[in-house]
């Protein structure tokens, strides 16, 4: 990417640093337009937490990932990288974007409909939220249960080969 724009990459073996806190994501906001989410392996069903953390300090994410992410976010919340063909079409698209002030806005209009619930920390709100989505149903016996959720994700998604890498081109 950086072979067609200027992209500053964050980390703790990059040449900025930027720690895991608010005040980081804080700073990126004020700073930047997009936020690299881009998922270490693809997955399905599976967030990194950058995507939630990018919208609530008003960056666009940028995503790739295995997840129906049409399913799981608002519409024009994100811009999904799944389908863009190379990274020059990608850099190309964000600095139409970073001239486009009106267009670029449009990234928000989800703001209208949705809230973010920053009182909460990231991990609190997702326990609440699955705790809800489990009270909503009635107990059947033919459901499962997990006492190790990290266990079960690897047997169903890693072992099982349903994972892959990022397969990103890079002309």
């Amino acid at each position: 990417m950086q072979k067609y724009a200027s992209v500053d990459v964050y980390g703790s073996c990059r040449p900025f640093t930027c720690d895991r806190s608010k005040n980081c994501y804080r700073y990126l906001g004020r700073r930047c337009k997009f936020f690299l989410a881009f998922e270490n392996s693809i997955c399905p069903d599976y967030v990194t937490e950058k995507f939630y953390k990018a919208l609530r300090y008003g960056l666009v994410p940028v995503i790739r990932g295995g997840s129906n992410n049409s399913q799981l976010f608002p519409q024009g919340s994100y811009i999904d990288n799944k389908n863009i063909k190379t990274v020059a079409v990608l850099v190309e698209y964000l600095k139409h974007l970073d001239r486009s002030t009106e267009e670029y806005l449009e990234y928000f209009d989800w703001r209208v409909d949705y809230d973010i619930d920053a009182d909460l920390d990231l991990k609190t709100r997702a326990q609440c939220l699955l705790c809800t989505k489990l009270h909503q149903f009635n107990y059947t016996p033919d459901r499962k249960t997990y006492s190790n959720i990290l266990s079960w994700h690897c047997t169903n998604y890693t072992e099982k080969g349903i994972c892959d890498a990022p397969q990103i081109p890079l002309r």
